[in-house]
Parts: C-alpha cells; structure tokens; sequence
C-alpha cells in the first residue's frame, strides 16, 4: 500500500521534497559528472486497476507495472540509487543478470565503470544486456567458485569463460 501511495500523483510533490534529501541528495561526483536526482531518472510505475480481478479475488487491487522502467525492472531505481552514492568510479556485483543489467545502465549515464560477476549459465541475452550497457561480464564456472567468493577477489582482473 505504501509503494502505491507514494506514486499518487497528488502526493509525489509532497513526498519529493521530503525524501529527496535522504534519496537523491548528490553533490559533485568525483570526475564532475553531474546525474540527474533519482526521482527525475526514473520512469513513473505503471499502475493497472482490474475490475475483474477484484471481482474475482474480493479485494481492492492495485497492480504496479514496472515494465517501462529503464532495463525493464523496478531493479534500476536501487540500481541508480547506489551509483549516487557511492564514491568509486568502478562498481562490482554478483547478479544473474537484472541487477546486473539495472546497475550496468546507471554506470553508463554516470560515467562509471561496472564488472558484473555472473555464472556462465545466465542467459545469453541477459549477458549481452550487461555487455550492452558498456560493463564487463564476468562470467565465472559457479561449481568451481560462488559469486559472492569471486566479488570478494575483486581486486583481480575479471575474468570471462
């Protein structure tokens, strides 16, 4: 209920300013790239009312679409978030591919680096995704060494299989 209020058109000018000192406060990054405030990056969620499944479920329904954000998942706005804050100019994960992706695509527009550690099974297309958005696939045999071992090797070269 509180994701639903909080996108109510009537309230994001109220609730803006009194989150976006805690979300999207950003000073200058350390290589003067300046990125847009979370809340002006992101795309508004989708909100779908169906009648008939509150018919059906006999309940007040509300169902949140984030199809249309960037990547394709409600991912993005943590994704984007983290790049705000974090000082590095290179950023490490572990994902199978929508964080990967989501944290990829915000490394692009702020100018950051990004390795994406993933196990050589994730798909193709969600390897190609990361690839796209300009971060390396590290793609890593996760019978042979986990994700979260491989992140804390980061200061070794990635590596893809």
């Amino acid at each position: 209920m509180q994701a639903i209020i909080s996108r109510n058109k009537r309230l994001l000018p109220i609730l803006a300013k009194s989150i976006s000192k805690d979300l999207t406060a950003v000073g200058t990054l350390t290589d003067s790239i300046h990125m847009k405030p979370l809340l002006e990056a992101i795309r508004p969620t989708t909100f779908i009312e169906s009648q008939k499944l509150r018919y059906h479920l006999k309940a007040d329904l509300t169902i949140a679409s984030e199809t249309f954000q960037h990547t394709g998942s409600f991912k993005f706005r943590a994704a984007y978030n983290l790049v705000l804050k974090v000082p590095n100019q290179t950023v490490l994960t572990a994902s199978s591919g929508n964080f990967g992706q989501a944290l990829a695509y915000a490394c692009r527009l702020s100018g950051k680096g990004c390795t994406v550690v993933m196990p050589q099974t994730s798909a193709q297309v969600k390897i190609d995704a990361v690839r796209s958005y300009g971060a390396v696939a590290d793609l890593i045999d996760t019978a042979i060494v986990g994700r979260n071992e491989r992140v804390g090797d980061g200061d070794e070269a990635p590596r893809s299989i």
